[in-house]
């Protein structure tokens, strides 16, 4: 009988890994991947992207507050129980103010302990990405009800354009919107991402934790940073359907 996962693990790095990531990859083999676009802002400040990218993966983007972004987390995930691990004090800082439970050292043990009293953990592992693999190692055949989902910041302009060529002609999906409204989002940077839970998700045609892998071969398309935590949130049963 197909199952839905009672929580979910987020391990994002906005540093590459490297080509040695076996668990990463098999991962990526038993579920689905794709690209979360990432919104353009104009004074979005150079050297805090992987900070920005945080913000986007919680639903956060275009926030001018903290008490904004407080509103916007009850309004869009309600009671859904978050916390988030990083070694970046201006991230756990941010996490703190938004009543986020926050923790600083990555461990196996810790991630396990803190998922379990959460609905979804998301773990930065900017500063040591390729810790990422040895992680998923550990929890991949173990850990029954967990959503496994990874993240990485990726740069590729030419298989971007060419891909946004070949939408052009498609209706404006609700993946693509905000509110309803379509954004403007970076032309050569996004975030690649796989999912896997035995029973719930897809499979497609990934076969490694690569940019060009996933690009060319996840079945989940693209879709707005935006909409990601909505999603698993949907998936544990706390978040209707966007678009829905």
């Amino acid at each position: 009988m197909p199952s839905n996962p009672k929580h979910a693990l987020i391990l994002y790095s906005y540093n590459n890994v490297n080509n040695e990531t076996p668990t990463l990859n098999m991962l990526c083999q038993r579920g689905c991947g794709g690209q979360l676009l990432l919104e353009s802002f104009p004074l979005t400040e150079k050297g805090n992207e992987r900070h920005q990218d945080i913000i986007q993966i919680l639903g956060l983007s275009g926030c001018h507050s903290i008490d904004e972004m407080k509103s916007i987390l009850t309004e869009r995930f309600g009671s859904m129980k978050l916390g988030l691990i990083s070694s970046c004090s201006s991230i756990t800082t941010l996490a703190d103010c938004l009543d986020i439970k926050t923790l600083n050292t990555i461990s196996t043990k810790i991630i396990l302990e803190t998922v379990n009293q959460l609905d979804v953990l998301l773990v930065d592992m900017s500063d040591q990405p390729n810790k990422m693999n040895d992680i998923m190692a550990e929890i991949l055949d173990t850990t029954p009800d967990l959503l496994k989902c990874i993240v990485m910041h990726s740069t590729m302009q030419l298989q971007q354009e060419k891909q946004n060529d070949q939408e052009d002609d498609k209706p404006i999906q609700s993946g693509m919107t905000k509110n309803g409204v379509q954004v403007d989002v970076l032309d050569s940077d996004y975030l690649v991402c796989a999912y896997y839970h035995d029973g719930s998700t897809r499979r497609d045609n990934v076969h490694e934790f690569s940019t060009q892998d996933i690009v060319k071969n996840g079945c989940n398309g693209s879709i707005l940073a935006w909409h990601y935590l909505a999603e698993i949130g949907h998936k544990l049963g706390h978040v209707p359907k966007y678009g829905a």
